[in-house]
C-alpha cells in the first residue's frame, strides 16, 4: 500500500530478497518501465540532446513499433514525469 492507494503486483517467481526490494521501490512510488517504454525514452532523450523535439512521429520512426503505442507509452512517461513538452501535432521539421 502507498497511503491509501492499493497497488497489485504480478511477477514471474523471484528470490524473496529481489521480490521484497522490488516491492519497496514500488511503494515508495519509484515506476519499473517495460523495455519498450525503456527503448521510447531513450530514444526521446537522444532527440531533446540533438536539440530536435521529441515528437511521437519521430520517436515512432526512430524506435519503431505501432505508432498508437509509442503514443500511449510517452504519455505514460510524461505523467511519470520522465518527459516533457513532447508533442503529437508535429514532427521536429514542423510537419503536421
Amino acid at each position: 500500500m502507498r497511503g491509501v492507494e492499493t497497488l497489485k503486483v504480478m511477477s514471474p517467481y523471484l528470490p524473496d530478497d529481489e521480490r521484497a526490494e522490488r516491492l519497496a521501490r514500488l511503494r515508495e512510488g519509484e515506476q519499473e518501465l517495460t523495455d519498450a517504454e525503456k527503448r521510447v525514452l531513450e530514444t526521446a532523450n537522444a532527440l531533446v540532446q540533438k536539440g530536435k523535439k521529441a515528437t511521437v512521429r519521430a520517436v515512432y520512426e526512430r524506435a519503431g513499433g505501432n505508432y498508437a503505442k509509442t503514443a500511449a507509452i510517452l504519455k505514460r512517461l510524461e505523467q511519470f514525469q520522465l518527459i516533457s513538452g513532447f508533442t503529437e501535432a508535429v514532427d521536429e521539421d514542423g510537419n503536421a
